[in-house]
């Protein structure tokens, strides 16, 4: 004997946030058991980037969702109909369950460009004169892999900013290209000290002002000991650095980064 799967409909004006998140999270938990859908009375042209960012960090893959226009067809349909408190209304069926969840649209809340350590490095960007714009990242950027395919670039091309403790606690920037790991004992070895210890996330956080998988090479709340910049990303014309957030990243150059942090070049690795 089949059982009929129960059938829900998400319903908001754009189709472009909360109805496609509610949609996104009950197909997440509840898979092939319930047949989900959302639309909207006036379909926005693709979702809200911060929503697909929101949900990505969530597990819940919203990239390739497009808004859809409600139909009569799809509310009788459907067994529950759920509006998101943002004044749609739909045609009453018998037999379907309609409820309103007063809920806010995200479109209203703060974007990722107005975080606090995503504006304290832009401002540090504007006070070098660094004319590259910050880039939102639908995909996270924590790591170098993770940064080159939301860009389209090779690895190699990632700037990252590693942090190390130097042997008197005080802080050392590596700024590395993505293509290989910094050798710790080499570079302790160039600096003539006996070993680096990477820092823990809340040791980057006090020096820097930056969560791990988002610190910026400028904008530090503490200027670094000693800065360091790998020879390597000298090989790009173009190179790209995180921003203050694990989805925010900026394009410059190797010549930019020695001049606004006055690192030192060296090879950090193979």
């Amino acid at each position: 004997m089949s059982i009929k799967r129960a059938s829900v409909l998400f319903v908001c004006v754009h189709n472009a946030g909360r109805s496609q998140m509610a949609a996104g999270y009950l197909q997440h938990f509840a898979g092939d058991w319930v047949e989900v859908r959302s639309a909207g009375s006036a379909p926005a042209d693709s979702i809200n980037p911060a929503v697909v960012i929101a949900m990505n960090e969530e597990g819940i893959d919203l990239s390739a969702q497009k808004p859809k226009i409600l139909t009569d067809e799809a509310v009788e349909a459907s067994d529950v109909v759920i509006t998101m408190g943002c004044g749609d209304v739909c045609r009453m069926y018998p037999g379907t369950r309609h409820l309103d969840w007063k809920l806010d649209d995200p479109a209203g809340q703060g974007s990722i460009l107005e975080k606090a350590a995503v504006k304290r490095a832009q401002a540090a960007l504007d006070r070098h004169g660094i004319s590259g714009k910050i880039k939102i990242l639908a995909e996270s950027a924590r790591t170098a892999a993770e940064a080159a395919a939301g860009l389209g670039i090779e690895v190699g091309q990632i700037a990252s900013s590693l942090v190390f403790k130097l042997p008197d606690d005080k802080s050392l920037l590596v700024i590395t290209s993505g293509r290989h790991r910094v050798d710790t004992q080499m570079v302790a070895d160039q600096l003539q000290i006996p070993a680096l210890d990477r820092a823990d996330a809340d040791y980057v956080k006090e020096v820097s002002g930056y969560s791990v998988g988002g610190v910026s090479p400028v904008g530090w709340v503490n200027k670094p000991e000693i800065i360091l910049i790998d020879q390597a990303l000298n090989d790009y014309d173009a190179v790209w650095a995180a921003a203050g957030h694990p989805h925010a990243v900026y394009p410059t150059t190797y010549v930019e980064l020695i001049q606004c942090t006055g690192a030192q070049p060296m090879v950090v690795g193979d």
